[in-house]
């Protein structure tokens, strides 16, 4: 049998449970629903849809309560279930929850912020952190989360190559860790610019990564063992997705990549732009460095490789 939260003002009610004005002991405890959506389309987008397992950390904020980072979990559609604690609420007052993905440490205790490395991430959904409030009372128990992305993701559509064919590609100049605040949702850029290493075989990758503006991103494309090098300026906004459509001509007489505007794939509308690239022999291949990069612009541009 599940264990039980109850929340609302159970402790004003048993020191004036005299005063049924305010507050009636003999009301009918009603169970919290929870159900989850992204966006209002009930995906979590590293997906199209919440993965069986998913979990949230859900808290009630309401002062003296006891409902602390609540495991609830999903089997793949947009409803939530307790896994040993149901919420229960007491009382006609109007009660505020939040919730976070995903999810965290123990039940009773609040999850905190946690810190994160994306090059250490086994996969996108483990750093693709949601956060969301909703309310609910005894006679509307549906608390119904509307979550929030709050990193940013950059996505690359690749063609030009034959299908199957293994693409490497390495981004430099990205700060890659920060932190990420279980009871707010706010996410804090840390300070460590390091590689990420990715590669495809599908046509499409992606990265999710906290949000930052950089003047000089390298990216890096590694190809039948030819390496084409280009530089360009990212503004990377929380709950967007920037996306590149990467265009690898191979042919004699030339060779580059080029990647233009893409259109946006289930996140807000993030800001896109085009990227050319030329083709670095491995021998003479320059070196590259992170520091002292500045801000970058927001606004789609056309940029060439150096």
């Amino acid at each position: 049998m599940k264990n039980i939260f109850y929340c609302g003002a159970v402790a004003l009610a048993l020191l004036s449970s005299c005063n049924q004005d305010q507050i009636s002991l003999d009301a009918e405890p009603a169970k919290v629903e929870v159900w989850g959506s992204v966006q209002n389309v009930n995906t979590r987008m590293t997906d199209t849809t919440w993965e069986s397992g998913d979990a949230i950390g859900v808290t009630v904020t309401e002062e003296n309560n006891a409902s602390i980072n609540v495991h609830y979990i999903t089997n793949g559609n947009s409803k939530f279930e307790a896994v040993t604690n149901d919420i229960y609420l007491i009382g006609s007052d109007e009660t505020t929850f939040t919730a976070y993905y995903p999810f965290t440490g123990e039940e009773g205790i609040a999850a905190g912020v946690i810190e994160f490395d994306v090059t250490k991430a086994e996969k996108e959904s483990d750093i693709d952190f949601l956060f969301a409030t909703a309310t609910a009372s005894r006679t509307l128990p549906q608390v119904q989360f509307s979550f929030k992305h709050m990193m940013s993701k950059l996505y690359f559509s690749f063609s030009g190559v034959e299908a199957g064919k293994t693409i490497n590609y390495t981004l430099e100049g990205m700060v890659v860790d920060g932190t990420f605040n279980t009871a707010t949702g706010e996410i804090i850029l840390g300070t460590t610019k390091s590689s990420i290493i990715n590669s495809t075989t599908t046509g499409s990758s992606s990265v999710i990564l906290p949000s930052q503006s950089t003047e000089k991103v390298i990216l890096k494309l590694e190809i039948d063992e030819k390496i084409y090098l280009a530089s360009f300026t990212l503004n990377l906004e929380e709950n967007k997705s920037h996306n590149y459509s990467v265009v690898i001509n191979t042919t004699v007489d030339t060779e580059n990549v080029t990647i233009e505007e893409n259109g946006i794939v289930n996140w807000g509308d993030g800001a896109s732009g085009s990227i050319d690239t030329e083709e670095i022999i491995p021998e003479t291949e320059p070196g590259i460095s992170a520091d002292g990069w500045g801000e970058g612009n927001e606004g789609a541009e056309q940029l060439t490789g150096e």
